[in-house]
């Protein structure tokens, strides 16, 4: 990203270190490769100065330094960089109805029930997070919402955000009706009697005419969603999806110092246009926000069969998934981003989109002779399910795999089921591309699924989903260890908003964002991870929680 540039070491000797991290029977550990352990970290100005024994740090100490100590069993690290999730919606789901992990239709109904009952008469009743998987596989329609809200519009999206139900009253107010034909890329689910059930998929729930958020709802949900993330040892984010229109609130709080950790945003690669305007008057952001990447949709999900597969659904002959936008459609957006200095970022879960996805980065690639590319430049978000022969394209290409390991607890309940046992072995193959050479980076996808990086890394290195309706290890032999698994949530997340030498490590020259957790992990049993506390959390030297 085109942010002020710093050497990659720094002379301090005529002045005091602003704060010392000092070892005091815990452990640092900087994410550096030369010299992944110190004792000590000098800073100064926000940036790291200076690394290494307690010793050569006496000279930096003065009568101002704060000392940070590292105490017995904690653990100092470099801050968590989560490079995929939607802040706007996960500051949105502390505030709305959540159905994760309900079990059963009566759970369903009731939660909605008590939810409706606490709102204002002229309320929306809005929420997500409910997996018909969990109940026995029979999805939801508009007749089970009749029962229980009456006259209120009610929207609630699965837990994967590719498919959603609304009550007769919210089809209504958004004029769809048995008559409404899908639109491209989307489905408006029928049944036999070609009755609209209420269900909609992909851009077909784009349909929904949603009240909006005042400007003023707006900052508050990225705030408080904010401050959940650095509550979890989160020092910067990559936001998945934020409307040009966005970007204006998002400056007004950056101007006010008011956002605690580091932002960049992905904005619709179709608004490239309205982007490039915004960036010729306002530039590419700064070291806490920044707006550098355009993102596009190739596909949907798996539990929604809206994933788009070389090979049709196991447990649905003829069904291969949806294209949400075609290939030819993302190749010339995307030639003219890269033109531009942008990164291109595609949602591609299925191994078919996947395909199209790496297809269309290799074109690019031919196109603009491979110089003018930045290391970074190319993503594709979640890449789930990857033909084997497309593994090794990932390094050839310089393709960066931004996975989240935490939605296999999820998906491992069904994709054996979806895909058949064969191709579901190269689901999140995530030792396989680490092996492969390829870079990885790690996001949560939250509030899809739980913001915590813990129980992401958790999920990188047990594949252990026993916690989720399953008693087995998911493809065991795709497995990370644990510096392989924390480095995508930190080195890995630097490179993938091109940011390495700035970020995701504590070295001299980059950003002092730091965790200390109540625990070190390198010292624990994995199953550890999922209690991790961060205790304090620091961006550029600032103690945000």
């Amino acid at each position: 990203m085109r942010f002020i540039c710093h050497d990659s070491t720094v002379t301090i000797s005529s002045q005091s270190a602003e704060i010392l991290l000092k070892s005091n029977g815990g452990r640092i550990w900087t994410g550096a490769e030369q010299a992944p352990w110190v004792e000590s970290v000098a800073i100064n100005g926000g940036k790291v100065v200076a690394t290494g024994s307690l010793e050569e740090m006496t000279g930096l100490l003065g009568a101002e330094t704060e000392i940070i100590d590292v105490e017995n069993g904690k653990l100092l690290i470099p801050g968590i960089i989560d490079a995929h999730l939607h802040i706007v919606m996960g500051g949105e789901s502390l505030r709305t109805l959540q159905l994760l992990k309900v079990a059963s239709q009566a759970d369903f109904k009731q939660r909605v029930k008590v939810f409706a009952d606490q709102l204002g008469p002229a309320e929306w009743l809005l929420g997500r997070g409910w997996d018909q998987s969990l109940w026995g596989g029979e999805l939801p329609t508009s007749a089970w919402l009749t029962s229980l809200v009456e006259s209120r519009p009610v929207w609630l999206s699965r837990v994967c955000g590719h498919m959603g139900i609304a009550n007769r009253e919210a089809l209504l107010l958004s004029g769809i009706d048995d008559s409404t034909p899908n639109p491209p890329g989307g489905q408006i689910v029928r049944d036999q009697d070609g009755h609209a059930t209420g269900l909609l998929k992909e851009t077909a729930m784009e349909l929904i005419k949603l009240p909006p958020n005042s400007e003023e709802q707006l900052a508050q949900d990225y705030l408080a969603a904010a401050r959940h993330l650095v509550a979890l040892g989160v020092t910067t984010v990559h936001d998945m999806w934020t409307p040009i229109e966005r970007l204006s609130v998002l400056r007004r709080i950056c101007n006010k110092r008011a956002l605690p950790l580091r932002l960049r945003v992905a904005v619709p690669l179709t608004e490239l246009e309205q982007l490039l305007r915004f960036i010729s008057e306002h530039g590419h952001g700064n070291p806490m926000l920044g707006w550098n990447m355009c993102k596009v949709f190739a596909d949907g999900s798996l539990g929604s069969r809206t994933a788009c597969m070389l090979e049709e659904y196991a447990d649905a002959p003829g069904e291969f998934g949806l294209v949400v936008t075609p290939v030819e459609d993302i190749e010339p957006l995307a030639l003219a981003a890269v033109s531009e200095g942008m990164q291109v970022l595609i949602h591609a879960i299925g191994d078919a989109a996947v395909r199209g996805a790496l297809d269309v980065f290799a074109g690019l690639a031919r196109q603009s002779g491979n110089h003018e590319i930045k290391s970074g430049s190319y993503r594709i978000e979640h890449a789930q399910h990857i033909h084997p022969d497309d593994v090794s394209r990932f390094e050839e290409l310089g393709v960066i795999a931004s996975v989240q390991a935490i939605h296999l607890c999820d998906d491992a309940r069904i994709v054996e089921r979806r895909l058949g046992k064969e191709r579901s072995r190269w689901s999140y193959p995530l030792r396989a591309l680490h092996d492969s050479g390829a870079v990885l980076s790690a996001g949560t996808d939250w509030p899809i699924a739980p913001a915590s990086p813990w129980l992401n890394l958790h999920a990188a290195v047990t594949r252990n989903n026993s916690g989720n309706g399953c008693s087995n290890v998911f493809g065991p032999e795709q497995c990370l260890n644990l510096e392989q698994a924390l480095r995508m949530s930190t080195d890995g997340g630097a490179l993938a908003s091109s940011e390495a030498g700035t970020l995701g490590r504590l070295e001299p020259g980059y950003h002092a964002d730091f965790v200390l957790l109540d625990r070190d992990i390198f010292a624990s049993e994995p199953d550890a991870l999922l209690e991790v506390k961060a205790m304090a959390t620091w961006v550029g030297g600032r103690q945000v929680h």
